[in-house]
């Protein structure tokens, strides 16, 4: 049985979560039109606000952080170097 909070219109909206997000293919397989709804990492954390999970938290929950090192690696090659008057 599909997920209750997943609203397969035209949009294939997650009602889980504010706003306008639309889960992603492997969500919608996984989760969303199966009865796997339960082990969802996204309605897990619905039922424990009892709210829908601001976007924010929904993107931690899904995307991993940036490694530290490629992170600090990024900030140092996107840093503009100014002349310096003598």
């Amino acid at each position: 049985m599909a997920c209750k909070l997943f609203d397969d219109g035209r949009l294939a909206r997650c009602g889980a979560v504010e706003g306008l997000l639309i889960p992603s293919h492997h969500e919608r397989e996984k989760y969303c039109r199966t009865d796997g709804s339960c082990d969802c990492p996204t309605f897990k954390l619905y039922q424990l606000r009892r709210a829908p999970v601001p976007q924010s938290q929904y993107y931690d929950q899904w995307i991993p952080p940036a490694p530290a090192s490629r992170v600090a690696d990024s900030r140092a090659s996107d840093a503009v170097q100014l002349p310096v008057a003598v």
